[in-house]
């Protein structure tokens, strides 16, 4: 909206710079898009929130001015009422619903000259963005500007019978706006209407055939309320945005129905060169209006801003922002102006005290609090852990939709069983008829759908919630789901042939993932359905399952139409943060350690991790780290062997090892080791 700052002194004694105004302004929420010069007039292009209609007059923004400092001048507008001369009895006013208009003022004038405006005038609206057309019209545009309510004038002779009627339109009926637009309305729409025709889009813009012309002589003039929603239906069905919808469909003030009028005739009066004849004034108010009252306790103030608001001051900065208020033991009755449409409980109350007592005496510290149990948010700091360390990696994070394809769901059953889906009653398609039971049928799309693209290598993951019906029981569980396919590093000037995703590599990201969390965990081999039979884990800690891992079975690969092979993780989000432990700090050693190597061969039928199993049951006590180094089972290794290389770090944290202690600790424990497993030391 914009403000014409000499138009806004009319009302309100304010002189200061033009930043200080807009500091000013700022501080009650009114956000200054631009201050521009029109033609020596200076203009604030200001911001209206959608919920302060009050704020769309220059009226209510000196209002508002007036209550951040109430000791500047203020003239509120002081309204003359007029009456009726020589009365006509043949007019009429009818509203077909309270509920689409509550209240409707009309008034007819007679014998006016209609003419241009003066240059003053002229000047002004061009400030405000308006367009001059006749001292009639320009005098609506000023009162809309002016007041904030819009009304509007009619050329009498050209109304049809002594009546105005406001009405829902009937279906097959037109209207020709003044922009030359023509129609077509329909029920929804309330116009305003003569004996026969709509003569006006009620709320939004007049009619072409009905409007005040230099030809015109005597003139009806319309100051109503209407509902705003059926105005803003009407205004965005036909595409309309006018000055008078904007206000309307906003919530205009009921109350200044008649006040709008009255200023209306005594701008007129001043411009006509002759006493007005008024020859009919009625103010149609069928609608059981009552100012909204709110309770407000004296010390709610305090206690919802955190910060001693004296009660002289609460009562000042509400009765200067125009509420009323009753003074009672424990609490104030307030009774809310009809121009504060967006005032409905106590803390509406408040916050309009704080406004304007300044934002800037609130505190900003951080409250008490009582809760001893307080402890962040585990799952969120996994969440984010684990993002931050696949992203590190190349891993892009997906998101699907909750919502499946019933094959989809199928494929992945897995423990649920075929049967457990969950069918949505409404659903957006067949692809999307039931709720998901794994992440990775939706990851598995997105593959398909970036090699499709060309890419070269596809590496993915997604944090959900998949969904089952397992013994009449809803179940939801979060998972992290991962795959990787195609090319894990491209060629390049040193390796000369690009290489691609393999499970070793696939697992050593797992296994990452796990240390980054201190999560032992132990690869364990069980046949699944959507998992190739050589390649498919179950991942266990503690003996607690987490999860799954493998290569991706060649149907389920064929079904989504992927040439590369698919290496797949889900993993139960909500059973690894059951078994986080506490993050604690262990100082760093300050003494070395002592390496030692073990070759061996073992009989193949054991597995590197029932070897693991057996070196931490008879690890020794200085022994701190080991790994295996080597691993070959080619020519000179004996059928049913394979040969191994391990490395073991020992380490005393209060003192340094000799080789000699170190040697004898090594010795005894790769001899129990070998006897325990019949491991032959080469």
């Amino acid at each position: 909206m914009r403000v014409n700052l000499d138009l806004l002194r009319n009302y309100i004694d304010i002189d200061c710079d033009h930043s200080e105004l807009k500091e000013l302004l700022a501080s009650i929420g009114l956000e200054v898009a631009e201050i521009i010069d029109v033609n020596g007039d200076t203009v604030f292009e200001i911001e209206i929130t959608p919920n302060r209609p009050d704020w769309l007059s220059h009226f209510g923004i000196a209002r508002e001015i007036h209550a951040k400092l109430p000791k500047l001048g203020y003239r509120p507008h002081v309204y003359k009422e007029w009456e009726v001369g020589d009365k006509s009895s043949e007019f009429s006013i009818e509203i077909e619903n309270p509920d689409d208009c509550g209240r409707y003022t009309g008034c007819i004038v007679r014998n006016i000259e209609v003419k241009e405006s003066t240059e003053e005038m002229k000047a002004l609206l061009k400030s405000l963005g308006l367009r001059p057309i006749n001292n009639v019209v320009d005098i609506s545009n000023y009162v809309l500007m002016t007041s904030g309510h819009p009304i509007h004038i009619f050329d009498l002779d050209k109304l049809q019978g002594s009546q105005i009627k406001i009405r829902r339109a009937k279906g097959g009926e037109t209207l020709k706006l003044l922009t030359e637009e023509i129609l077509e309305l329909n029920g929804d729409h309330l116009v305003i209407a003569d004996q026969n025709d709509p003569v006006a889009l009620a709320g939004v813009m007049g009619g072409k055939d009905s409007g005040v012309t230099f030809e015109t002589k005597h003139i009806f003039i319309e100051s109503a309320h209407f509902n705003p929603v059926v105005i803003r239906k009407s205004a965005r069905t036909f595409g309309l945005k006018t000055d008078a919808s904007y206000r309307f469909e906003r919530g205009a003030d009921i109350l200044t129905t008649k006040n709008a009028m009255n200023m209306a005739l005594e701008l007129l009066d001043g411009c006509v060169g002759a006493a007005l004849q008024i020859t009919y004034l009625l103010d149609n108010f069928p609608l059981d209006f009552q100012l909204k009252k709110v309770q407000l306790k004296k010390e709610f103030p305090g206690q919802y801003t955190g910060i001693d608001i004296r009660n002289e001051t609460s009562v000042q900065i509400l009765e200067s922002l125009g509420f009323s208020v009753e003074d009672f033991d424990d609490h104030w009755q307030v009774k809310v102006p009809s121009y504060r449409v967006d005032i409905y409980g106590k803390q509406d109350l408040v916050e309009e005290i704080i406004r304007i007592y300044g934002y800037d005496k609130l505190n900003s510290q951080i409250p008490d609090t009582t809760n001893i149990d307080f402890s962040p948010d585990r799952k969120r700091e996994f969440i984010q852990k684990a993002r931050s360390y696949l992203n590190s990696l190349g891993y892009n994070e997906a998101i699907n939709f909750i919502f499946h394809g019933l094959k989809d769901n199928q494929l992945f059953a897995g423990d649920f069983g075929e049967d457990s889906f969950l069918e949505i009653k409404n659903p957006l398609g067949r692809d999307y008829s039931v709720i998901r039971n794994s992440l990775l049928a939706g990851l598995l799309r997105n593959t398909a759908m970036n090699f499709n693209q060309g890419m070269s290598r596809v590496s993915l993951f997604e944090f959900g919630r998949v969904f089952a019906d397992r013994e009449e029981r809803i179940e939801e569980i979060d998972k992290l789901a991962i795959v990787a396919a195609g090319e894990y590093q491209p060629a390049n000037w040193l390796e000369k042939k690009q290489r691609l995703f393999d499970f070793y590599i696939f697992k050593s990201l797992l296994v990452a993932i796990f240390n980054l969390f201190f999560l032992p965990v132990e690869f364990k081999k069980r046949s699944m359905p959507y998992l190739n039979e050589d390649c498919s884990f179950v991942i266990e800690t503690d003996g607690i399952e987490i999860g799954m891992s493998g290569l991706l079975s060649s149907g389920i690969q064929e079904y989504h139409k992927i040439d590369s092979s698919v290496y797949v993780a889900e993993l139960d989000m909500n059973c690894m943060i059951d078994r986080l432990k506490e993050k604690t700090f262990t100082m760093w050693p300050k003494f070395p350690y002592s390496k030692r190597d073990f070759s061996f061969l073992m009989d193949r039928t054991i597995t590197y991790s029932f070897l693991k199993a057996t070196i931490e049951e008879l690890k020794p006590r200085f022994l701190e780290n080991y790994g295996l180094s080597d691993l070959y089972d080619g020519e000179k290794v004996p059928s049913g062997k394979v040969s191994l290389s391990m490395s073991f770090s020992y380490r005393d944290p209060d003192r340094t090892l000799t080789n000699d202690e170190v040697n004898e600790i090594h010795n005894q424990f790769v001899g129990s080791l070998a006897d325990r497993l019949g491991l032959i030391q080469r």
